[in-house]
């Protein structure tokens, strides 16, 4: 026997402890444990398809929208106003009764001129 023939059978011999010892654990953490798994029916199959071929169509239909330029404002005029007067030229105001409906900011500045109209009043 030469020295490759050696080799050889020592490489056969560790492969074969080797592939044991992953069996041996196999067996320890579950590996023996059977899986059993079925196809869909033709019938499932089907549904599935049907619903994967809505989902394209739904992707095709999607509009494409691009978004609008943000007006430039003046912030530092809007943040410092005291009143509405203050705001005159930095925003349009518009009256509840005549215009559209008031923004967060307008609601807030008219609430805070009525709690001090009411303090100067009481």
């Amino acid at each position: 026997m030469d020295n490759a023939e050696a080799i050889l059978l020592a490489f056969e011999a560790s492969a074969d402890e080797l592939v044991s010892a992953i069996c041996g654990r196999g067996l320890i953490f579950g590996l023996d444990d059977e899986v059993c798994s079925t196809s869909h029916t033709e019938d499932c199959e089907r549904e599935l398809q049907i619903k994967e071929e809505v989902q394209q169509e739904r992707e095709l239909q999607v509009i494409k929208c691009s978004p609008l330029r943000e007006k430039r404002r003046a912030h530092d005029k809007i943040l410092k106003a005291k009143s509405i007067e203050d705001l005159s030229g930095a925003v349009q105001v518009f009256e509840i009764s005549t215009g559209p409906a008031p923004t967060s900011m307008e609601r807030s500045i008219s609430a805070r001129q009525s709690r001090r109209k009411v303090m100067r009043d009481a």
